[in-house]
């Protein structure tokens, strides 16, 4: 029981972090989404609760925009730069998979909890691009 707190609080932190990337660069991103996946499933994993059987249509239907990309991407002509984009648009498979295959809590405070997070990170960026236009009256390098 204790276990399952535990990887709870772990998913949930993950989940609040996980809507700060806005704020973050692209190096601490990554870690952000992969801390998410990998909380999500050590809670799948030690967690012995019954849930319903994943959704696999769903995940890929979710997932299509991401992978139609990948397959788009053979054709570039510059490669290395193509999977930059891709590397950088995998959340858009990872995100369905984790809520769609893994099934982890996710109840409605922790949705208004992270779509508060989201907002005010989302805002924070904003002004601080539209403060440095106006000091600087160039765009930041951000």
């Amino acid at each position: 029981m204790r276990a399952a707190k535990a990887f709870t609080a772990v998913f949930r932190s993950a989940t609040l972090l996980l809507a700060c990337t806005p704020l973050l660069g692209m190096r601490p991103a990554v870690l952000v989404v992969v801390s998410w996946v990998v909380a999500a499933l050590l809670h799948r994993i030690a967690v012995k609760k019954e849930r319903l059987a994943p959704d696999l249509r769903t995940f890929l239907l979710l997932s299509a925009p991401f992978l139609v990309m990948v397959f788009d991407m053979l054709r570039a002509d510059d490669i290395p730069a193509a999977w930059a984009i891709a590397e950088r648009s995998v959340i858009l498979a990872v995100a369905p998979f984790v809520v769609f295959v893994l099934r982890p809590p996710v109840d409605d405070t922790l949705r208004d909890r992270a779509t508060d997070m989201f907002s005010l990170s989302a805002l924070a960026l904003a002004l601080y691009a539209n403060l440095s236009i106006a000091i600087t009256g160039i765009a930041a390098d951000i």
